[in-house]
């Protein structure tokens, strides 16, 4: 959560008076081959120096193999994820099957789109035809379709089978199509009529039939299906050649350009190396990580490349060891789990699992890794910058100096924390987390203020306000609320039913807030901007409480925002002005209510619908702008806006496209810099300037 504080009143910088710019400084993390989900399928170009790899990301990037570095990545708005990739035009272009209903025809060079071919349903698999004008589509809605590449007919389709058509391969001089289903069989089809030729059914079951791989003469083709087992079949008569069990299923299969080996990822932790002739194993590779999916050859056989861990691992064939990229291996497997960035985007602090990273930009030695005793999901700096609040999964709550890094307190909260946040001042700091818990800590003695009860489930978002005096959460029963820290007492609660907040922020004295979910609403309410003026004489104040009992109401409205405009200051004059009426006292809490920003159902609304999903909404610290994430996985975008108090809106002024996407964003303390925690496994650091 971010809350903009800042110097005197109210200072929002408008749109008029300069323009927001991100300059990216630096980015984290980054090793080779990195993904934001899991890897679906790779290929590698004909010029044997570059890799395709397409990805649950939304996307398909193009790596440098010698080096691991991304050259580019193709996406497209609504693709969904992306499953099949086939390099046509000699590289030049290659086609992506989507789970958007669409395969798309992409330029390698430029990462246009040149041409999307309809699917019924999701597309899962392409096979190219030997002459370079079609190709056949397979997916959902148990059929494989015949596709014109330059105009984009659909000139036949293949019906046959009961349910999802996962692979195939064309054969026989583009005169057979095989094709491998999630109906437990094997089809064989004439290209030319459509017409089912044979249907290879196994007893007991294949069961699923997930990927074929044909020879390079076409006259064979290996399977892995879902019993097990790795077979290869005669592309003709359909006659198996060889059957091998491997201890857990496999799920892709690839044949070496070289014709002599076959290979398979299995679920055991292993890459089978099988000798083409006869199935025989010659080599098993333990790979990293957990399990990895698809995998692939080398165009001169010398390698193996699979895919697991959302990163693409390189085997030599004949050694089987991992070779590494020239721009190394990464650092961990995912995402990082939580990050912050200190005062002048000077140090940047990332969580993975129970280690955390204090990375000094620019110098090296000054980094370090500390181990904790539970897994990280939450971080937060003070104000000044000076302390580190990191949550732990079990319910620690360690906080640390950040000069030299040194921890000065540990507290004890429930467990499952979600989210924290600093007072102003650094003295209270609130924890919320699961099952609804929120509790505010005094900092200096370590001890526990308060519980806050009343959140059914997890609470999403945290912040302390006024002085540390009011917490502001949202959670997934649907509500945002506000309680008192002194009494414990919840003082008020919107329910927003058609979504789930997530985060919020408040900038400008809590005039504005904002808060997000999970949909493509932008919630909250804007108040007008209030400009202070200097209380001119001490009876100027008595004078205009007594005018909130006069009988005109513009007169009584003249009076209630000149007292507004003197800022929370008047507030104790307010109180020391004696009076008996009881709609005085009500128009001064109205008063008070103006100053602090006070909230009121009518008030909050729907500020603005995108085009996406918004959420992870945060502040600039001196209020000047706000930014958000815009869509989901590796394809989001930081929407960066500013607030209208005239018209009472917010204003989008840029979107940033980033190679990496963006999982949450945050500020350093002092709004120098913005941090884009990647789910790529990288953190983006952005320099912030205002013109």
């Amino acid at each position: 959560m971010a809350i903009g504080r800042l110097l005197g009143f109210f200072f929002l910088v408008g749109w008029a008076t300069g323009e927001v710019v991100l300059e990216k400084a630096e980015t984290v993390g980054l090793a080779s081959f990195q993904h934001a989900a899991s890897t679906s399928e790779v290929v590698c170009h004909p010029d044997g120096i570059h890799v395709l790899s397409s990805s649950r990301d939304n996307c398909v990037r193009l790596w440098e193999l010698k080096t691991g570095k991304l050259i580019r990545r193709f996406t497209e708005e609504g693709c969904g994820d992306m499953w099949g990739i086939r390099f046509i035009k000699e590289g030049k272009e290659f086609l992506a099957a989507s789970s958007s209903n669409k395969v798309y025809r992409f330029e390698v060079a430029t990462g246009r789109v040149l041409r999307t071919y309809s699917h019924p349903d999701d597309a899962y698999r392409i096979a190219l035809h030997p002459d370079g004008k079609h190709f056949v589509a397979t997916g959902d809605g148990n059929i494989a379709i015949l596709w014109e590449l330059e105009t984009g007919k659909k000139i036949r389709q293949f019906a046959g089978h009961t349910s999802d058509v996962y692979s195939a391969i064309i054969a026989e001089d583009g005169k057979k199509l095989i094709t491998g289903s999630s109906d437990d069989t094997i089809k064989q089809w004439d290209l030319e009529t459509g017409e089912c030729l044979k249907t290879l059914k196994e007893k007991p079951k294949y069961d699923d039939v997930f990927t074929l791989a044909a020879s390079p003469d076409r006259k064979q083709f290996a399977v892995v299906s879902d019993d097990h087992h790795v077979r290869v079949f005669d592309s003709i008569s359909l006659e198996e050649i060889w059957k091998v069990k491997l201890k857990q299923e496999g799920q892709v299969v690839a044949w070496a350009p070289n014709g002599k080996w076959v290979a398979t990822a299995s679920d055991d932790g292993h890459l089978y190396l099988l000798n083409a002739n006869d199935g025989k194993v010659v080599r098993k590779i333990k790979t990293a990580g957990s399990s990895h999916t698809p995998v692939t050859f080398s165009n001169d056989s010398t390698m193996l490349i699979s895919g697991g861990d959302w990163i693409l691992h390189l085997h030599d064939v004949v050694t089987g060891e991992r070779i590494k990229p020239g721009m190394g291996f990464s650092g961990h497997l995912r995402a990082y789990d939580a990050v912050a960035i200190g005062m002048g985007g000077q140090k940047i602090y990332t969580a993975s699992d129970s280690v955390v990273t204090v990375t000094v930009r620019g110098d090296s030695e000054g980094s370090m890794t500390v181990n904790l005793p539970g897994g990280v999901v939450a971080m937060g700096l003070s104000n000044d910058g000076r302390l580190l609040a990191v949550g732990c999964e079990q319910g620690q709550i360690l906080i640390f100096e950040t000069e030299g890094f040194t921890k000065v307190h540990q507290l004890k909260g429930a467990s499952g924390i979600n989210a924290l946040d600093f007072s102003l001042t650094g003295s209270r700091l609130v924890v919320a987390g699961r099952r609804g818990a929120v509790s505010v800590w005094a900092v200096p003695t370590s001890k526990k203020i308060r519980d806050l009860t009343g959140h059914r489930e997890t609470v999403n978002d945290v912040a302390l306000l006024d002085g540390g005096e009011q917490v502001m959460t949202v959670a997934d029963d649907k509500t945002l609320r506000v309680w008192s820290v002194g009494t414990g007492r919840e003082q008020f609660s919107i329910n927003i039913e058609n979504d789930d907040p997530e985060d919020f922020l408040l900038m400008d004295d809590g005039r504005t807030l904002l808060v997000s979910g999970k949909k493509k609403n932008l919630y909250g309410r804007i108040l007008p901007k209030i400009e202070k003026r200097e209380i001119q004489h001490p009876g100027e104040v008595e004078r205009l409480v007594l005018l909130l009992g006069d009988e005109d109401y513009q007169i009584r409205e003249k009076a209630m925002m000149a007292l507004a405009e003197f800022g929370r200051e008047v507030i104790p004059l307010i109180e020391e002005v004696k009076t008996r009426d009881p709609e005085v006292r009500a128009r001064l809490a109205g008063v008070r209510g103006v100053m602090q920003g006070g909230l009121t159902k009518d008030e909050f609304k729907v500020l603005k619908t995108f085009d996406d999903n918004i959420s992870g909404v945060a502040a600039d610290p001196q209020g000047r702008f706000w930014v958000g994430r815009l869509g989901e996985k590796g394809v989001a975008r930081i929407v960066i806006g500013v607030v209208d108090h005239k018209k009472r809106e917010v204003k989008v002024s840029q979107t940033l496209q980033t190679n990496h996407g963006c999982s949450s964003l945050v500020f350093s303390p002092d709004g120098s810099h913005l941090g884009s925690l990647n789910p790529d496994g990288t953190v983006t650091l952005y320099r912030v300037q205002v013109d």
